[in-house]
């Protein structure tokens, strides 16, 4: 059954001392960057960053970082986190006053800025990108050439241990580091019709890599531009999905969904879907992947639609399909949750919940008679001045609920079930 009550709180970024939270900036919303079980609220000066939990009832406050990201972005981007390294918070950014990126390492218990790395790349490049697990970091720098670093905690400091070679001209992307054994990286070159998937060592030894092809080839259509993974799932210790994108000339996207067992990287089974993935989910305890389309819009009646596809993780079939129309609402986020739960949320504030388990069961029935999706109200009352009817910019769906960010201000509202 889907929740029967949903509770709604708020909490305040608050800005530095002296800022006027009463009539809080018109500028722009609050940058935030949400990684398991942490969340980073950023004001749209720069001036404040704040730590959060999100993995209890409701977002508490853990600390204030010293000195604060930027998050003007007219002068820098903070763009990837780390944040399970134990006693590490892990930041990257770049900015138009920086030849480069800068990573900034925290001690996430006091929020004390510990190290400063220098990072060599430009913008146009690609920001830093990392992964993590336990005491090990891999950054990837999408520079010419392209380079992925590995470190290891070491107290309260990130020790360099190696440094994994990348092809030249490649795009590459950080998908799994399993254990402590093995990084798991994909590359592509663009213009191309082939992603290669590569098992490195950390420490030494050999890589192990395979071919995944473009999928959607169409009759009198070239090859793809583009093939890249979009979206890693992990499925269990020794198998992962990869949502993987082929896109023509930037415009038209299709979606391939492949399980690879590791560390063989032998391909279990892929499936192909002609349609944009926006999310993918594993639920291992109802055997099945949840695939999330982008909304697709009907030129004609200019209204939207989004699919859900619910997929066998045993062989990738199609178990069942549904789809619901957005109406005259403005959809900025759908998603499963760990959970199990399928939430739609509108820039009003309205939000649809519905158990994964009951729409394999019986459908997806929280829509009208025109199919249009059935959100519900939440009795939210926006403190920023120029209140408008869309006040949500946007929203980040975590386990016990949803967080809704304002077009302005600094508050953060939090709707759990």
């Amino acid at each position: 059954m889907p929740p029967s009550l949903l509770h709604a709180t708020h909490v305040l970024h608050e800005g530095p001392p002296g800022a006027d939270t009463d009539h809080p900036s018109t500028g722009k919303a609050l940058v935030s960057i949400h990684t398991h079980p942490y969340l980073l609220t950023l004001d749209i000066g720069g001036e404040v960053t704040r730590l959060w939990s999100v993995e209890s009832s409701e977002p508490t406050l853990i600390n204030t970082l010293k000195p604060s990201l930027p998050s003007n972005f007219c002068y820098g981007i903070v763009h990837s986190i780390a944040t399970r390294l134990p006693q590490l918070l892990v930041a990257g950014y770049c900015s138009a006053d920086r030849q480069g990126a800068l990573v900034r390492i925290y001690n996430r218990e006091t929020g004390e800025l510990l190290r400063d790395i220098d990072v060599p790349v430009s913008p146009a490049h690609g920001w830093p990108q990392f992964m993590y697990r336990e005491d090990l970091l891999a950054m990837l720098v999408n520079s010419h050439p392209p380079e992925v670093i590995l470190y290891r905690q070491s107290s309260d400091d990130l020790e360099e241990i190696r440094k994994v070679p990348c092809a030249e001209d490649a795009d590459y992307a950080l998908l799994h580091i399993i254990t402590h054994d093995f990084l798991l990286t994909a590359h592509s070159f663009i213009p191309g019709d082939f992603l290669t998937i590569t098992m490195h060592p950390l420490s030494q030894g050999a890589s192990n890599s395979i071919n995944l092809l473009a999928f959607g080839r169409r009759p009198g259509w070239a090859d793809p531009d583009m093939i890249a993974v979009e979206q890693v799932e992990v499925i269990s210790t020794d198998k992962i999905a990869l949502s993987v994108t082929e896109s023509w000339d930037y415009s038209y996207e299709e979606t391939t969904v492949y399980v690879l067992e590791l560390p063989s990287l032998r391909v279990t089974w892929r499936t192909h879907l002609t349609l944009e993935s926006a999310a993918v989910s594993c639920h291992p305890s109802l055997g099945t992947l949840v695939v999330i389309s982008k909304p697709i819009r009907d030129s004609v009646s200019d209204t939207y639609t989004t699919h859900v596809l619910f997929l066998n993780l045993e062989d990738g079939s199609i178990v069942r399909e549904e789809s619901f129309g957005h109406g005259g609402a403005h959809v900025i986020a759908a998603e499963c949750t760990a959970s199990g739960l399928l939430v739609v949320v509108a820039d009003t504030g309205a939000l649809s919940v519905t158990p994964v388990e009951d729409i394999l069961k019986s459908g997806l029935r929280c829509k009208d008679d025109g199919g249009i999706i059935v959100m519900r109200d939440i009795d939210i009352h926006p403190l920023a001045e120029g209140f408008i009817s869309h006040w949500v910019e946007y929203a980040r769906v975590i386990s016990t609920g949803v967080l809704l960010f304002p077009r302005t201000g600094q508050d953060i509202y939090f709707v759990k079930w």
